[in-house]
């Protein structure tokens, strides 16, 4: 791996961290958006593994989507799969956030 990638991953993880002491706090919505700034930074580390860099965000997102989403051969296959595990734990992630602000119903 890469040391920028790696940086990426040490960010991602450093603000989901702070993502858990805003809970904490009650701050739910802005942990929400600190869980999607950490998938954006795994998402930025998949594509300089691919020697990828951006300077917008929004071109992160679609420069992600086009490297991943239309998968061909099994390990572009295997990505997809991650990247749908990703997406499903930030759906539950941001589902529990609302749920302990008090904000959804429990289920």
């Amino acid at each position: 791996m890469k040391e920028h990638s790696s940086k990426l991953l040490d960010k991602a993880l450093d603000t989901i961290e702070g993502a858990e002491g805003l809970l904490d706090m009650d701050k739910a919505e802005i942990a929400a958006g600190r869980a999607y700034y950490a998938m954006f930074y795994v998402a930025e580390a998949l594509l300089y593994e691919r020697d990828l860099q951006f300077s917008q965000h929004g071109q992160v997102i679609a420069a992600y989507g086009k490297e991943f989403a239309k998968q061909k051969n099994s390990t572009q296959n295997f990505i997809a799969g991650c990247e749908r595990v990703l997406i499903l734990a930030f759906l539950g992630i941001m589902m529990w956030i609302q749920i302990s602000a008090g904000k959804l119903w429990p289920i």
